[in-house]
């Protein structure tokens, strides 16, 4: 059997296959291209409508988790702040080393 004729029988034997996978695969495009084409519509509506009927109940859980952010941010903070004092002192030490460092070489140069 020669080439043509092995392809000519996998697309005979496989049509059935290959017809469902092409619609598969236009209807993945139609979808993909709608969602790409409308995002920006379909994301005004959403926020619209958060906005218009979602708002207070946010603003409500909000106020109920409000003590609990602050302890979570005051914990950040904390954090932060131990994490670029640290950071400071690292950098000091280095840069102390290196100055003495270089005191050092400059002594033996020069006497």
């Amino acid at each position: 059997m020669d080439m043509k004729s092995e392809i000519e029988n996998i697309i005979e034997n496989s049509h059935d296959e290959i017809v469902k996978t092409v619609q598969d695969q236009l209807k993945q495009e139609i979808i993909s291209s709608l969602t790409y084409n409308f995002r920006d519509d379909i994301s005004k509506i959403v926020s619209d409508y958060v906005k218009n009927n979602m708002t207070d109940d946010i603003k409500k859980i909000l106020d109920i988790e409000k003590p609990n952010m602050l302890t979570e941010i005051q914990k950040s903070c904390t954090t932060i702040a131990a994490e670029i004092g640290k950071t400071m002192v690292e950098t000091a030490t280095k840069n102390i080393s290196s100055s003495y460092d270089a005191e050092q070489i400059i002594k033996k140069i020069f006497n």
